[in-house]
């Protein structure tokens, strides 16, 4: 649950860059006009430094096998790369379509990675779901 908020609080400000001036001109007091657009980057990428310790502490808390785990944290890391390169380009409509689906199609990737962690190390879905 905490991994989907993240990347819906990802998706947030993304969308608020996009929208900027308009939220100015609307007199909104969104999270890149209140802190700035590349403070919002900055907060974007702490999110998903903070999924990237959310599946490693899955891998040595809930012993979610390392496979899945570093499936995860390559998920993560090209995801800080498309946010890097977005930080650049930030005015460019299509780009930053272009990532918002990205980031919002790796809800998907990063859950089947922990899936496929748990597969991998033998832990049948019933029994790990009753567990939690």
């Amino acid at each position: 649950s905490l991994i989907v908020f993240l990347i819906y609080f990802i998706n947030g400000p993304l969308n608020d860059i996009r929208d900027l001036e308009g939220d100015k001109k609307g007199g909104r007091r969104t999270i890149p006009i209140v802190v700035g657009v590349k403070t919002s980057f900055s907060l974007i990428i702490g999110s998903i430094v903070s999924i990237a310790a959310i599946l490693l502490l899955t891998n040595i808390l809930l012993g979610v096998h390392i496979i899945g785990t570093m499936a995860g944290m390559i998920i993560c890391t090209y995801l800080i790369v498309k946010i890097k390169q977005l930080s650049r380009r930030y005015t460019e409509k299509s780009k930053m379509n272009q990532t918002r689906t990205t980031v919002r199609n790796s809800i998907f990737t990063i859950q089947a990675s922990i899936l496929l962690g748990l597969i991998l190390n033998g832990v049948s879905i019933p029994q790990f779901v009753f567990l939690s």
